[in-house]
């Protein structure tokens, strides 16, 4: 009775609640969501975006000693507070010991939004201010007319310099006919506001994409002790009245053009990277390699790198199954050779070493009629013959084939070597990182290792810090690819990994900000001693690397409260106490010492990367220090010259140029340490300190120039990185994951039918400034990294979701190509219509299988595609067409290939499908690889 009760009085009140509902929303209809989408992002700050394109990518605030010799509030390792307010507003509050910011975001209606930012000064201390209040997208400006209500415009933004390139200088208002529609920007602020065209910047938060920075430079907004700083930024849209057109959905079935080398790298260019000093291509039939096929190694007794190595290349590139190699020991010269097929084995280290053999790391290489032959004065020269040889072998229809040449080569600079951080879980991604060090010939790696799980203190480890037996495998492969491993500790400050976990706090120089180590207290240095044995033990090193940077960045040293302070002690004191006793404790063991150089540059010596105090205190401490101290002299900006080396090089001091991955800075700083006669080139990384393959997403930049790095100081070429004969990414792609060089059939898609984007000035960004300059009067057939694809005639497919004027006039909305076919890859060739930062999904391609399955490919920035504009690189896609626009900037199409995942399959369409409404999407080309992609459409289990 109870239970039949209460189910009839809970139907009633559900049918209540029911009415009640339908009542309300009758009465009240819902809201409809605003168009503002506003977040605040943490360590990249705040964005906002209209309709669900972009206006504000990010902002950054950072609050700085004088002159950036410190940092004393960091938006990026800042926490904050975010609370959610009525409307859709956000407040957002973030403060340290030394500032203290708070930001309000209101949506004030459909068309308003409002930036509040407020920040003050906490202590009494000499400070700056650098406030972007926002990164705008500059996708929506360009070519585009404004006006400005108070300044002048400059003709042209000066090369260099946020305040030059400031396109409106003390505006006050600001209104641009964007492609999104009127756009107004106001700012309340009793000091300059730039809005400064930062599309060629070369510094790294200028390449993620186009933008206009908007905000205080350092030192244009005084920064004061009890007096607070503020600024309201205040943005108006108006969009078009006019609605856009809708866009139309496409379906084809193409023609399948049959074609036997869809994938050959036969027509690839003879381009050796590093490029060989001295390379003749001669005359004569090429030398043909086959299974069965004899070899010999003549190297020091018991060097058995050299003959896996060639087995590498023979068996695991071109599938070779050689004969097992003929190993003899060299005589007391060392000198080693390789030889393959009927060329005559000389056992005796030359008399009198030619030239060439005098030069680090030298090898020659000749091929002709009879053989390979590859000599060298040392077992890593003849290994970087074997690295010159994997690029000279092309496909033959029955293995692999080399071309006859002569190489004389040898190496710029003595040290080439490139910096990382391991981790547990990127234990794979760094054994691939090594082969691509030897293949870019690099002898060098300095391994940031202070986070590594140490036996005497377990208790800072992170949850991914690497085992000492996964380092130690490490090491091993360093040294079996001819690389010698260097650890690198910091040491005495950026010490956060020993005070992580809260530990150690008592070691601190300024406990307030555990950052340095008390170098006066006699339980640092101790703790220090058992951390740097046990890397020693792991590495057996010959140099290793103490850090020594940025010490007083943050928190006071000296700080005046350290019980182990004495009175009148400098930051002087304790860097060098703390330097010249690990220099002299690893001497002790044989070990060299390398420390990074700012600590020991002023300002006025250096473009950037100087901490010391003053031009007298950097002379003092260079003076002070041991002159058998190697100096990695890092300097990223794309300066010309780089005169601290020569200030280094004065004072008895020997340098290795440290890079970062700005190309240009690669470039002029190898040209500056030939110069200079620096012992070589280091590249460094700065991708976090736990780093794995899902890295790669959104840096892989940092990684493709290992092998720019690895040619510039191999080389010693000096031609711009934009000027180079080869594609980065596919340079680094086959040494990171080597893949069977055997060539593949298959067949091209005809996407005539689907072609509608004429690609003149179709995004109204100026003659030239498309991708007209890929139709040529040729064949519609050609060739892009090494897959051939069916052209559509002069124009293009562009999928696009972007509203109004930012998709140009034919743009699709969806995209289904019947296939009817099997395929083991597809290959794409493509790009986004907008540059949009790494790791934006533009497309997805759905593939349906005739029995039904489904299987999907996202089609994102960095990974996949890139925009046709900049050079942008990702992870899986080469490149495949490139030109230059009227103003010198790059374009350029990328090629990528989908690993089917059920090849057996017939695969009945493909559907290409935009998702990022900024992006967009171009198609120039599809190719199925496999020689089952030759064989007629299966017929059936199409739907029109």
């Amino acid at each position: 009775m109870f239970l039949r009760f209460s189910l009839s009085f809970a139907l009633c009140l559900a049918l209540l609640s029911l009415f009640s509902t339908s009542h309300a929303h009758a009465q009240t209809p819902a809201a409809a969501p605003s168009p503002w989408q506003i977040e605040f992002l943490g360590p990249r700050g705040v964005s906002l975006a209209y309709r669900g394109v972009p206006i504000i990518r990010r902002s950054s605030l950072y609050v700085v000693k004088p002159k950036w010799a410190g940092l004393l509030f960091d938006q990026r390792a800042q926490k904050h507070s975010v609370e959610k307010r009525d409307g859709g507003a956000l407040h957002i509050e973030g403060e340290n010991v030394d500032f203290a910011s708070r930001y309000d975001l209101i949506p004030l209606d459909d068309t308003t939004f409002e930036m509040r930012f407020r920040g003050e000064l906490k202590r009494d201390i000499p400070a700056q201010i650098e406030f972007a209040a926002g990164y705008f997208n500059a996708n929506l400006f360009a070519n585009r007319p404004f006006q400005v209500t108070n300044g002048i415009v400059p003709a042209f933004p000066a090369p260099e310099g946020l305040v030059e390139k400031d396109l409106a200088p003390e505006f006050q208002k600001l209104e641009f006919d964007s492609r999104l529609g009127k756009i107004g920007l106001e700012v309340e602020s009793k000091s300059r506001v730039v809005f400064a065209d930062a599309r060629r910047d070369t510094q790294n938060w200028a390449k993620e994409a186009p933008v206009f920075w908007c905000g205080w430079t350092a030192g244009a907004q005084p920064l004061k002790f009890g007096t607070p700083v503020e600024m309201t930024l205040r943005l108006r849209v108006a969009a078009p009245v006019t609605p856009p057109k809708k866009r139309p959905a496409a379906a084809i079935r193409p023609a399948l053009l049959p074609i036997s080398g869809a994938v050959s790298t036969r027509d690839r260019p003879l381009e050796i990277v590093p490029r060989p000093q001295k390379m003749t291509v001669t005359e004569g039939a090429p030398f043909a390699l086959r299974d069965g096929a004899q070899w010999s190694v003549v190297a020091p007794r018991g060097e058995a790198r050299l003959r896996d190595a060639l087995q590498n290349v023979l068996q695991g590139q071109w599938n070779i199954q050689s004969a097992a190699p003929r190993e003899l020991a060299s005589d007391a010269g060392g000198w080693c050779r390789i030889v393959l097929g009927a060329r005559q084995l000389d056992l005796a280290s030359p008399k009198v070493l030619p030239a060439w053999a005098n030069r680090p790391d030298a090898y020659r290489l000749t091929v002709d009629q009879s053989g390979i032959e590859i000599s060298a004065p040392t077992a890593r020269g003849a290994f970087y013959g074997i690295q010159t040889l994997a690029q000279l072998l092309r496909p033959d229809g029955a293995g692999a084939s080399a071309a006859p040449v002569q190489i004389e080569d040898y190496a710029a600079l003595s040290f080439r070597g490139a910096h990382w951080f391991p981790s547990q879980s990127g234990v794979p991604f760094h054994k691939k990182l090594i082969g691509v060090m030897a293949r870019a010939k690099m002898n060098a790696a300095v391994i940031q290792c202070e986070a590594a799980r140490w036996d005497s203190h377990p208790e800072i480890a992170a949850p991914n810090s690497i085992s000492k037996a996964d380092l130690r495998e490490l090491v091993a492969l360093c040294r079996a690819n001819f690389i010698e491993p260097i650890p690198l500790i910091n040491t005495p400050g950026h010490a956060e990994w020993m005070f992580r976990n809260a530990q150690n706090l008592d070691l601190a120089e300024d406990p307030q900000t555990p950052y340095a180590y008390a170098v006066g207290n006699p339980k640092s240095m101790a703790f220090i001693h058992q951390i740097l044995g046990e890397a020693i033990e792991v590495f057996r090193p010959q140099t290793f690397h103490l850090g020594h940077d940025e010490v007083t960045m943050r928190g006071r040293f000296p700080n005046p409260d350290n019980p182990f302070y004495r009175p009148g002690q400098t930051a002087t004191d304790l860097v060098m106490e703390n330097l010249k006793s690990l220099h002299g404790w690893l001497g002790a063991q044989g070990i060299k010492t390398m420390v990074w150089s700012d600590m020991f540059l002023h300002h006025d010596e250096g473009p950037d990367a100087a901490s010391a105090p003053s031009v007298a205190e950097a002379q003092k401490r260079r003076q002070m220090l041991p002159k058998d101290v190697v100096i990695a002299d890092w300097h990223y900006g794309s300066n010309q010259k780089y005169p601290s080396l020569e200030i280094f090089k004065k004072d008895g001091l020997q340098t290795v140029a440290s890079t970062w991955n700005t190309p240009q800075n690669i470039r002029y700083f190898s040209q500056a340490a030939r110069e200079n006669g620096s012992l070589g080139l280091l590249q460094t990384t700065w991708a976090g300190f736990f780093p794995d393959e899902k890295t790669l997403e959104t840096q892989l930049s940092q990684f493709t120039a290992f092998i720019l790095a690895g040619d510039y100081a191999w080389s010693g070429r000096e031609e711009a990185p934009s000027e180079l004969p080869y594609d980065v990414v596919a340079q680094w792609g086959e040494a990171y994951a080597p893949q069977t060089s055997a060539e593949s059939a298959g067949a091209q898609v005809d996407l005539s039918l689907v072609a509608q984007v004429a690609p003149e000035n179709w995004l109204g960004l100026g003659a030239g400034r498309d991708l007209a300059a890929l139709f040529t009067e040729g064949d519609a057939a050609r060739r892009f990294a090494d897959v051939s694809f069916q052209l559509p005639p002069q124009k293009l497919v562009v999928l696009s979701k972007a509203p109004h004027q930012l998709a140009p006039q034919g743009a699709l909305k969806v995209l289904a190509v019947e296939i009817g076919a099997r395929a083991a890859h597809i290959a794409l060739l493509h790009s986004t219509l907008w540059s949009v930062p790494d790791g934006v999904t533009a497309a997805t391609m759905r593939v349906e299988y005739l029995d039904g399955t489904r299987a999907a490919f996202d089609l994102k920035t960095g990974i996949s595609v890139t925009p046709w504009q900049g050079e942008a690189v990702a992870v899986n896609a080469r490149r495949g067409w490139t030109a230059s626009s009227p103003d010198g900037t790059s374009m350029g199409l990328r090629v990528s290939r989908w690993e089917n995942p059920f090849p057996a399959k017939p695969i009945a369409r493909l559907h290409f499908t935009p998702v990022d409404v900024e992006a967009g999407y171009v198609l120039a080309g599809i190719t199925l690889i496999d020689d089952s992609a030759q064989q007629p459409r299966v017929a059936g289990g199409f739907s029109r």
